[in-house]
């Protein structure tokens, strides 16, 4: 469907959907902060490295004492957040789109049916990346980072291909026999909202990852 789009040009697209709703994205609910007491500056220092700092001081400082200086435990706990955020939102997409599926045109069931697809994917990958960052002693340290970078990245672009999939769907007085109005519309906002908050947390990860390359 997107055979002519760079990899570069994907990405500045996810970047610039995702920046509108970095302010209200939140850490999700499932991860264990420990009590806290010291004065978390290593991490709100190495968040001003990513492009959305707010949150991840907010999703990485409650895990301050587990974290402390340690480059390789700030990584594993945003990843760990960022797969937590992927999985939840794999299973709200599912759900939304077997309630709602009389709601949606053909097109618009396809462009969903893609998207639930996609972010398992995204899953998955976020699933190899989390094993191989429990295994990066060893003189393969750079080229098994460039791995777990390479993984994140991808789920990433997963994210981007599913908010592509149903934004081309949107309502449009050219073309109304291709969605079925403002019900399908409200199911792709809902959607489409769950993708946006794990595109956020994942771009907060990825950045991180690239702070053990100079550790």
């Amino acid at each position: 469907m997107h055979s002519q789009t760079t990899p570069l040009l994907r990405l500045l697209s996810l970047l610039i959907i995702i920046s509108a709703a970095a302010a209200a994205a939140g850490p999700p609910e499932r991860a264990r902060p420990a009590d806290t007491s010291d004065d978390p500056d290593f991490i709100r220092l190495s968040c001003r490295s990513t492009l959305y700092p707010d949150l991840c001081y907010q999703s990485l400082s409650p895990y301050n004492q587990t974290i402390q200086t340690s480059v390789k435990s700030m990584a594993l706990t945003a990843l760990t957040i960022s797969l937590n955020a992927t999985a939840s939102a794999s299973k709200t997409v599912r759900r939304i789109s077997k309630q709602n599926r009389d709601k949606l045109s053909k097109r618009e069931a396809s462009a969903v049916a893609d998207c639930v697809e996609t972010v398992q994917d995204a899953v998955e990958e976020l699933q190899d990346s989390m094993a191989a960052m429990r295994d990066l002693e060893g003189p393969e340290f750079r080229f098994k980072v460039s791995n777990i970078q390479t993984w994140v990245s991808a789920a990433l672009t997963d994210d981007n291909t599913c908010m592509e999939g149903i934004d081309e769907d949107r309502v449009s007085p050219s073309s109304p026999s291709t969605a079925t109005g403002r019900d399908g519309e409200e199911v792709k906002r809902m959607i489409r909202s769950e993708i946006v908050n794990v595109a956020v947390i994942t771009s907060v990860a990825l950045a991180l990852l690239s702070k053990l390359m100079t550790a």
